[in-house]
C-alpha cells in the first residue's frame, strides 16, 4: 500500500511538473512575438531618425539646385544622358540638358542622402569601381583603349563650376557616394589615360541659362533646346543619344 501511494504521489508530481512546463511554453510564443514587434518598431524609428538627420542639411525637401554633369571618354564628352520615362517620385533627374536637377520630394534623397547613385539609378547608369555601363549597355572599363593608351576610371568634382582657381576633388572609387548637395557644382565621370587634362562638363554654361537658379523669379527650367518644363513634372521622354560603340577591355 505504501508503494502504491508513493507511485501515485510521483505520478501527481510528474503531471504537475508537466503542466507547469506546458504553461511556461504557452507564455514563450506571445513573449517572442512581442519581442519581434519591439525590434521592428525600433528599426523603423532608427530609420526615420536617420533620414530626418540626413535631410536636415541641404538640399532639403523643397530646395531646388543644379549640378552640371558629363561623362568624359578619352578626349571628349559623350552626349548628355537622358531621363527615365517613368514618373520621377524622388526629385533628382535631368532634362537631357547635361544638368542634374535636384529638388528632393522626400527625406530619403535629401541632404546627405542626395548622392550620384540616386541620379545614376534614375537615368540607367551602372557605376562600379572599375567600370561605367551606359543606359544602352555600352561599357567603359578600367583599361579602355584610348588611342593605344589604357584608360583609368575616376570622377572629378568641382564644388563651384565657375571657380577656376580651385582644382577638382578626384574620386577613384565609390562614385555613387559623390554628393549632390552644392548648387552649381560640376561632376565628370572620366575614362581617360593618367595625366589627362580633363575640362569641366560642356553643360557648365547651361547653369547660367536656367531660370530657377538662386535669385531668379521664374519657376521653370529651360533646357538647352529651349523647351520649358515644370521642375516638378516628369521630364519629357526623348530618344537616347548614341554613344561610342566600342566596349572596355
Amino acid at each position: 500500500m505504501g508503494k502504491a501511494s508513493s507511485s501515485k504521489k510521483v505520478a501527481r508530481a510528474a503531471r504537475a511538473g508537466g503542466s507547469a512546463k506546458g504553461r511556461g511554453r504557452q507564455w514563450l510564443f506571445p513573449v517572442a512575438i512581442f519581442a519581434i514587434f519591439l525590434v521592428g518598431i525600433s528599426i523603423v524609428i532608427v530609420a526615420r531618425t536617420s533620414n530626418k538627420q540626413a535631410s536636415a542639411v541641404a538640399p532639403a525637401v523643397g530646395d531646388h539646385i543644379h549640378n552640371a554633369f558629363g561623362i568624359y571618354v578619352c578626349d571628349k564628352y559623350l552626349p548628355a544622358v537622358v531621363d527615365s520615362t517613368a514618373a520621377d517620385t524622388l526629385g533628382i533627374h535631368t532634362h537631357g540638358d547635361g544638368i542634374i536637377h535636384i529638388h528632393p520630394f522626400q527625406g530619403g534623397v535629401a541632404g546627405k542622402n542626395a548622392k550620384l547613385s540616386v541620379f545614376a539609378d534614375r537615368v540607367g547608369l551602372k557605376l562600379s569601381d572599375t567600370s561605367i555601363t551606359m543606359p544602352d549597355g555600352t561599357k567603359y572599363a578600367k583599361g579602355y583603349d584610348c588611342n593605344g593608351t589604357p584608360a583609368e576610371l575616376s570622377a572629378y568634382y568641382w564644388a563651384n563650376a565657375f571657380d577656376d582657381s580651385t582644382p577638382p576633388k578626384i574620386y577613384t572609387s565609390d562614385f555613387g557616394s559623390i554628393p549632390l548637395r552644392t548648387d552649381r557644382a560640376a561632376i565628370a565621370l572620366v575614362i581617360a589615360p593618367p595625366g589627362t587634362d580633363v575640362p569641366k562638363p560642356d553643360s557648365v554654361p547651361t547653369l547660367n541659362k536656367l531660370e530657377d537658379v538662386p535669385g531668379a523669379t521664374a519657376s521653370t527650367d529651360t533646357t538647352v533646346a529651349g523647351a520649358t518644363v515644370s521642375p516638378s513634372s516628369t521630364p519629357p521622354s526623348s530618344t537616347p543619344p548614341s554613344t561610342a560603340a566600342s566596349t572596355g577591355k
